[in-house]
C-alpha cells in the first residue's frame, strides 16, 4: 500500500511481523522499560508499531515520529491503516475467518502444526 505524508511517498506493506516488531522495541526501549512491550490495545503502542511499520518498510525515511502522529489525526487516514493493518496480520498470522453456522471452517492447519504419522 502506498501512502503520502508530507509530501514524502512511503510504503506501507507489513510483509512480516518481525522487522515492525525489532524497530518497536527499539523505539520504546523495551530492554529498560519492560512495561512498554507491545500491547495492541494500547493506542500508543499502536501508533508506534504503524510508525514501525512504516520504519521497516522504508529504510531512508525522513518522516519524524511527531508527523506521522499529526498525519493519524485525519481519522479516515488512520482507519485505512488500521483496516490494512488487520488484513495483513491475518495473512502473516495465517488466521482464517471462522466459518458460519452449517459451513465448514476454512482454517488449515499448517504442515507444522499437523499430528505426525506414526
Amino acid at each position: 500500500m502506498e501512502i503520502t505524508i508530507n509530501n514524502e511517498v512511503l510504503q506501507f506493506n507489513f510483509e512480516s511481523w518481525w522487522g515492525p516488531m525489532y524497530i518497536y522495541e527499539n523505539i520504546m526501549d523495551i530492554e529498560h522499560h519492560p512495561d512498554r512491550t507491545f500491547n495492541p490495545v494500547k493506542t500508543v503502542h499502536m501508533h508506534v508499531m504503524l510508525y514501525s511499520i512504516l520504519l521497516n518498510d522504508n529504510p531512508d525515511m525522513v518522516l519524524k515520529i511527531e508527523d506521522f502522529l499529526k498525519a493519524i489525526e485525519d481519522l479516515k487516514f488512520y482507519q485505512s491503516l488500521m483496516d490494512y493493518y488487520h488484513k495483513r496480520l491475518a495473512v502473516i498470522m495465517d488466521v482464517q475467518p471462522e466459518a458460519k453456522e452449517g459451513e465448514q471452517s476454512k482454517k488449515k492447519i499448517s504442515r507444522r502444526m499437523r499430528p505426525t504419522k506414526g
